[in-house]
């Protein structure tokens, strides 16, 4: 029996350091337990979906797993470490590169790109692709999803009908949407130039997170599965190039969780196998409540103002609702789905024969009747008989003596149960997650930029990582120990004193030096200026751009910007 992982992993900025101290020691986990274990209990990484510095992290992981096992060893040489820690700093964003736009960003999304080249698209650097070596985590094929926010929008229409004064016509109801994405299938026949270059890219628009980086050009086919059979309207006529202009993914979807689920449920193909599929959440911060407790539309202090700061806040966080944060109800109903199960087969085993008769004909017509509205493509009846069988077979422990009208009173009473409270396309998601307290990062000030100052705040944060992702390792662990517990855990069989070993060596380097909670006062003060200087001269551009003459350019900077743009980097 193979267990399959799915990762979500959400935007960081510089904390992409912390997410990539996770994925070390998720993959490693991975690795030690197949490589000591018989192989029909592996488990494999077979989706990896992420948003912004996540999308970018996923794309990278996705191709060292498939082709590069050696490239994710090593806890301060694998490849995560090399681009979140060593390759990108402060010095390289403020350089001018090849493809920077002034008139876009504040800092350079050309070495950005570089390191993506570097580290992605070296591997066809030569005439001859190297070998390839799988890594023991990684399924034969992973499906890789990217969050991404398109400035243009794509249309979704649904067929509706309008009264005229000739009559009913038929119209369209339409919808633009910006929230979009890249899904794709790796395997080896996607080792070349021409796959990775377009997932090259795609990461880095999926990262372009507004003003500090360029919005990036992407040329998009309607024929891409994520257009085609999502609901999407043929774009190819009023946008024969494809071409669209995008920003970073974080912006609409910077938790992919329901992206990574989707993706899971597309692999899983038996009735049986959300019991073998788990989930990891990787986070530099919990998703924390925006809900705004001082609004009072009766307050005599209630302005103009407020109300606009009010609905732009409360539209921005409306964008990035995800239904995955439902999550926990679903599983709640599932469980309850679950014991009712055991309970009809007590009602069964218990009644009369002529009771039972009646129940198995009920249930079966009322079944009959509920289902008669499905579409082709929507779960029929008779597979959901089948599928809820396989389930729920071994809660009927006398199944195989039972009678026909005992087994279908007792199915169709589970499909009636299931099919009303509309968990026929949910099963129970086992999730890990793995976030951090803002105290204990050193990257998370400046908007999360902090990092980019000093490599060792992205150190420390890695580590922090490391750390956070060893506790869920051990958690795990512990949990395999107790009976009631094991069988809703990742089945992870390696060795737990190596993991609390491990535990008490990083807690003694993150203990000194301190660096979580740090301030822009706690790096060089170089960095900061340069920063400053740059941001300083984007702001008379852009005023430049909107058409402000000199004197209020100056006036408005020396008034009211450069006060606050020193506290900021307190300068």
């Amino acid at each position: 029996m193979t267990y399959k992982v799915a990762i979500a992993i959400s935007g960081a900025v510089s904390l992409g350091s912390y997410e990539a101290g996770t994925m070390y020691e998720i993959i490693n986990a991975i690795k030690l337990h197949n490589e000591s274990n018989p192989s029909d209990q592996r488990i494999k990484i077979d989706v990896m979906t992420g948003a912004s510095a996540g999308g970018m992290t996923a794309a990278l992981i996705a191709q060292k797993l498939l082709y590069e096992s050696n490239s994710l060893t090593g806890a301060l040489t694998n490849v995560g470490y090399l681009a979140w820690v060593k390759k990108v700093h402060i010095d390289g964003l403020l350089t001018t590169h090849d493809n920077d736009n002034e008139n876009t960003s504040i800092l350079s999304s050309g070495f950005v790109d570089s390191i993506a080249r570097n580290l992605i698209l070296g591997r066809y650097e030569s005439t001859s692709i190297p070998s390839k070596v799988p890594h023991p985590a990684s399924a034969t094929t992973i499906k890789l999803g990217l969050a991404l926010s398109n400035l243009n929008g794509v249309d979704y229409a649904r067929d509706i009908f309008t009264a005229t004064h000739d009559g009913l016509t038929g119209d369209k109801f339409i919808e633009t949407r910006h929230q979009d994405r890249l899904t794709l299938t790796l395997g080896e026949n996607d080792d070349n130039q021409n796959t990775w270059q377009k997932i090259a890219d795609t990461s880095r628009a999926c990262g372009a997170f507004p003003f500090a980086f360029s919005p990036v050009a992407l040329f998009r086919r309607f024929e891409e599965s994520d257009y085609q059979g999502r609901g999407a309207e043929d774009f190819s006529a009023v946008k024969p190039d494809g071409k669209f202009t995008y920003i970073d993914g974080g912006a609409f979807n910077n938790y992919p969780l329901g992206m990574a689920r989707e993706l899971a449920k597309s692999n899983d193909k038996d009735p049986l196998d959300y019991a073998k599929r788990f989930y990891f959440y990787i986070s530099p911060s919990s998703k924390t409540s925006t809900m705004d407790l001082t609004t009072d539309a009766d307050s005599p202090a209630f302005k103009m103002m407020d109300v606009a700061k009010s609905a732009a806040k409360g539209i921005f966080a409306q964008s990035r609702f995800q239904d995955w944060m439902m999550t926990d109800k679903i599983n709640h109903k599932v469980k309850l789905l679950d014991e009712r199960a055991k309970q009809i087969v007590d009602i069964v085993t218990s009644s009369t024969k002529t009771a039972v008769k009646r129940l198995a004909q009920t249930s079966k017509e009322l079944c009959t009747e509920i289902y008669k509205d499905t579409t082709a493509n929507d779960e029929q009846l008779d597979d959901a008989i089948e599928r809820l069988t396989l389930q729920y077979k071994e809660d009927f422990a006398d199944y195989v003596n039972a009678t026909q009208e005992e087994k279908d009173a007792w199915i169709y009473s589970i499909a009636l149960l299931e099919k009303s409270a509309g968990l026929n396309d949910f099963d129970i998601m086992n999730v890990y997650t793995i976030t951090a307290k803002p105290e204990d990062l050193a990257s998370e000030k400046v908007m999360s930029f902090m990092g980019f100052f000093e490599e060792r705040f992205r150190h420390h944060d890695y580590m922090r990582g490391r750390l956070n992702a060893t506790n869920v390792i051990l958690h795990i662990l512990e949990s395999r120990q107790d009976s009631k517990k094991a069988k809703d855990h990742l089945p992870l069989n390696i060795d737990s004193a190596f993991y609390r070993a491990q535990k008490k060596e990083l807690e003694d380097i993150l203990i000194d030096p301190k660096l979580g909670n740090v301030t822009p006062k706690n790096a060089a003060r170089a960095a900061r200026e340069r920063l400053y200087e740059r941001v300083k001269d984007r702001y008379y551009a852009i005023a430049k751009q909107m058409g402000m003459n000199w004197l209020l350019r100056v006036g408005l900077y020396n008034l009211y910007i450069k006060k606050r743009l020193k506290g900021y980097f307190e300068l």
